[in-house]
């Protein structure tokens, strides 16, 4: 309706320009000439107005930057472009006599500069009191570093650019069909699929890490033994190495890669001090399968974090947080969790499921472990209660104990190290947190810090 009433009003003020006096209409013509002759002289004339250059080496321009880092990359794939800002402080135009790439070693670097793309420019002119930008973007192909230098006012400027490589072993729509070991620090990237065949295992040692790319997927068939240490732990993780936006890592984003699958009947799976991360689908068990994870975190994942399907679950020291469904669901399966922490607060939705969910044909031991956050935090059905037992657990939610809660902290702020508006996800807990020295025994957490505080940190 609206358009119709605009369009409207312009065909009638064609109507009354073609009925005005043809005198009237001519002079307005001339006069709309000579307004916009006078502006095209006055632009002209402000044009041809210089600002001076000066030459002297005091006025050279400076880098906004010391170095210009450009992060991790992989080899052979090209950056993120990165930017840098070359600035003249003076009041005088400053002509740079040359902008070019140096000593470039372990890839290739161009530059884009005032919008012009290549390795070396010249008489580049930044005008008084004013900056340009300088775009960056390496491709490595192993140790790289380079510089950007510019020659300005008999002034020579070097910006060092440096860039850590990864160079990986590449596993596309791979199946492992003999018993393999990832070394200490193994750098791998799979594209697709990841399957370890039945009676096969894949073992990996401290330092390892296992990236995905979009969509990727690891099948276990036969059985992974992964064993980290407290500061080189396994991770299996997306490929993403930058920041969705400047001082925001990729590790806050779910959605990743989809996840792991634990096939029917895979029973030896041993999980000691991994990151898993940043997956749409989670970890999901099928029937007749086992996991035991010690030491552990699994966060961050599109769905339900881990899924057991008439399957065995056992978790010592784990860190369960952020999905969007539920952090952990049962389903025909039996869980021991002990000393484990299970927090959702994802940041992209409201969680659907309970932090803990367990069905009328499941059971679970639950002890001295923290349960809290955004949602539900447990989900039980009627049938399964008799099977289920919490023992010393710390949870926000107001109750009372009875015959499947003893002993436990209700109603309680864990105090998380937290700072969701920095999406800085710190699980440890606050010197002065009621979880603190309340565990029966001591016990040394992934962080390898020993102590006797609930739930997975000590």
């Amino acid at each position: 309706m609206y358009y119709k009433i605009a369009h409207g009003a312009i065909k009638q003020r064609q109507n009354t320009f073609q009925t005005m006096d043809s005198q009237l209409y001519t002079q307005i013509f001339r006069t709309l000439q000579k307004i916009i002759i006078l502006l095209a002289a006055v632009l002209a004339l402000t044009g041809c107005i210089s600002d001076g250059i000066t030459t002297s080496p005091s006025d050279a321009p400076t880098f906004s930057s010391d170095t210009l880092d450009l992060g991790t990359l992989w080899a052979d794939e090209a950056s993120p472009t990165a930017i840098t800002t070359l600035q003249n402080h003076a009041d005088k135009s400053v002509i740079l006599e040359k902008v070019s790439v140096t000593d470039c070693k372990g890839g290739t670097l161009s530059i884009n500069v005032d919008g012009r793309s290549g390795t070396e420019f010249s008489g580049v002119e930044i005008r008084g009191g004013d900056s340009i930008y300088i775009l960056a973007e390496a491709t490595p192909t192993g140790a790289f570093s380079a510089n950007i230098e510019v020659i300005a006012n008999g002034v020579t400027l070097t910006l060092p650019v440096k860039a850590s490589t990864l160079i990986p072993t590449v596993w596309r729509d791979h199946t492992i069909t003999a018993d393999i070991e990832l070394p200490e620090d193994a750098v791998v990237r799979v594209f697709g699929n990841l399957t370890i065949a039945a009676g096969v295992k894949l073992t990996a040692n401290p330092g390892a890490t296992i990236y995905f790319h979009d969509a990727a997927s690891m099948s276990v068939d036969g059985s992974i033994d992964f064993r980290g240490e407290p500061d080189r732990e396994v991770t299996l993780r997306g490929d993403r190495l930058s920041d969705v936006i400047k001082g925001v890592p990729f590790d806050v984003m779910s959605s990743q890669w989809h996840g792991v699958t634990i096939g029917e009947m895979s029973a030896d799976n041993t999980l000691s001090h991994i990151s898993i991360q940043n997956t749409s689908d989670g970890i999901n068990m099928l029937s007749g399968s086992a996991l035991n994870l010690d030491n552990c975190r699994v966060t961050n994942s599109a769905a339900t974090l881990i899924s057991a399907n008439s399957s065995t679950l056992t978790a010592t020291g784990t860190e369960f947080t952020n999905a969007a469904g539920s952090l952990i669901s049962l389903t025909d399966s039996k869980a021991t969790i002990d000393r484990c922490t299970l927090s959702n607060h994802y940041l992209f939705a409201l969680p659907t499921g309970a932090a803990l969910s367990i069905d009328e044909n499941s059971s679970a031991k639950v002890t001295e472990s923290i349960i809290h956050g955004d949602g539900s935090e447990a989900e039980i059905a009627d049938e399964a209660l008799p099977n289920v037992r919490f023992e010393k657990c710390l949870f926000g939610t107001t109750g009372t104990d009875d015959q499947q809660f003893t002993s436990c902290l209700w109603g309680k702020d864990p105090m998380f190290m937290l700072d969701l508006e920095n999406y800085l996800m710190d699980f440890r807990l606050d010197p002065a947190s009621p979880a603190r020295d309340q565990a029966t025994a001591t016990r040394t957490d992934r962080y390898g810090i020993a102590g006797r505080a609930l739930g997975a940190y000590n």
